[in-house]
């Protein structure tokens, strides 16, 4: 997907990459030197990677701006948030235990209208 975010995206992928670590990230882990390879190929800004990832959280204006491309690149037509099923009962949910989910495998009831042409695949928050 083109982005005009760049920045926002890479700093968010690397925040998430973190967060899956119980310690901090070594710039030579080969997933930091992929974001950082990302970073280095673009040359849209004056700022080093590692000011990227060490600065403040990306502000709300930011992150309206990702929604935004998603919005309008379709993709909460595909994918939702789906709350996961915790210890096999659907009926206990931990408040953190959510994930994204492929939309038509979550309604596939859906998907076969959707499929033949016959409506169009729209998710509303």
């Amino acid at each position: 997907m083109r982005t005009r975010n760049p920045r926002t995206w890479i700093h968010l992928m690397f925040i998430s990459l973190q967060a899956r670590h119980q310690h901090a990230l070594s710039s030579r882990d080969t997933q930091v030197a992929s974001l950082k390879h990302c970073w280095d190929m673009l040359k849209c800004e004056n700022k080093t990677f590692l000011t990227l990832v060490t600065s403040a959280f990306p502000c709300p204006k930011d992150q309206d701006a990702l929604i935004n491309e998603l919005r309008h690149a379709g993709y909460f037509d595909v994918f939702q948030i789906c709350p996961q099923n915790v210890g096999g009962s659907a009926d206990q949910l931990d408040g953190n235990s959510f994930k994204w989910g492929c939309f038509l495998c979550a309604h596939p009831e859906r998907a076969v209208g959707f499929l033949r042409g016959e409506s169009k695949l729209t998710i509303k928050f």
